[in-house]
């Protein structure tokens, strides 16, 4: 997340969070009767709990909502209420930092998890889930790639001793992956209809696209999913950027136009004080000889 995005979130934050966590909760109270339920098995694991949590939109801290202790084979059950929209969820552990983000676009989901190869897990009955899974794969080898390449951009920029010839190769290094990890977030995009996972999404792309960009993604996943409100919530972050840009701009323009206005008015005056001074200097008169 970049320094827009909290940004946003510190200043908007409290408020959306108070309407947004109503809603949840009244939506998930008038349909108790549905349940998320995620089981699996973890093997090669010495974690001994097992939590699912529930990330609210734009929140950095997640609820939980349910745990339970893993049995001796490492299986395990969990389950929550849930409302009529897809939300995000994550499954995570007593003893490592690793988690599995999951979407409730099933109501039963099956993880089953090899801790000596965390990144191959494998989802079933959830599509999204799935989706996300390989989104992340893909994401997690491009973009600390660009990272690096950034770093290093940045520490020979203004060193002389590197030529620049280098540094163009270089430049173009990074530019090449940031596209690749564009490119990795719109195909993950175009692939998907599910609402959760375009929020994801397009919060991921906050940190490598143009707001232009985001702002058709957000226009796009809004119009298929127009009552969702993680696509809402983002959707305001979103435009309440697009009017801070748009009003930077034009507070730019309107200071050049000021800056221009000035110097056209410094240079008249210059112009006709040498006119007026011209006008009044004596002029020469010729001597007669006779």
């Amino acid at each position: 997340m970049n320094m827009i995005y909290r940004d946003f979130i510190a200043k908007y934050m409290k408020q959306l969070l108070i309407v947004i966590s109503f809603i949840s909760i009244v939506t998930a109270c008038n349909n108790k009767h549905k349940l998320f339920e995620v089981s699996g098995k973890i093997t090669n694991s010495t974690a001994k709990k097992v939590y699912l949590q529930y990330l609210v939109w734009g929140a950095e801290k997640p609820i939980v909502v349910d745990s339970i202790s893993l049995q001796k084979d490492g299986n395990f059950v969990l389950s929550t209420a849930y409302g009529n929209e897809e939300s995000m969820y994550e499954l995570v552990f007593d003893t490592t930092a690793a988690s599995v983000i999951l979407i409730n676009d099933n109501s039963k989901v099956l993880v089953k998890i090899d801790m000596q190869n965390f990144k191959q897990y494998t989802v079933y009955g959830s599509k999204a889930s799935a989706a996300l899974h390989d989104f992340l794969n893909n994401y997690s080898n491009a973009y600390p790639q660009l990272l690096a390449t950034s770093q290093i951009l940045d520490t020979i920029a203004l060193e002389k001793s590197v030529p620049d010839s280098i540094k163009t190769v270089v430049k173009l290094e990074k530019e090449q992956q940031l596209q690749k990890v564009n490119t990795t977030i719109t195909s993950a995009f175009k692939n998907t209809n599910s609402p959760a996972l375009q929020y994801y999404l397009i919060a991921k792309a906050f940190a490598t696209m143009p707001l232009s960009q985001i702002q058709e993604l957000t226009t796009v996943a809004s119009s298929q999913n127009s009552s969702h409100s993680g696509l809402a919530f983002i959707k305001l972050i979103v435009s309440k950027q697009v009017d801070k840009e748009k009003a930077a701009q034009q507070a730019i323009e309107k200071h050049q136009k000021d800056s221009l206005a000035m110097l056209r008015k410094d240079s008249l005056a210059r112009q006709l004080k040498r006119d007026s001074s011209a006008a009044n200097k004596p002029k020469d008169t010729a001597t007669s000889r006779y």
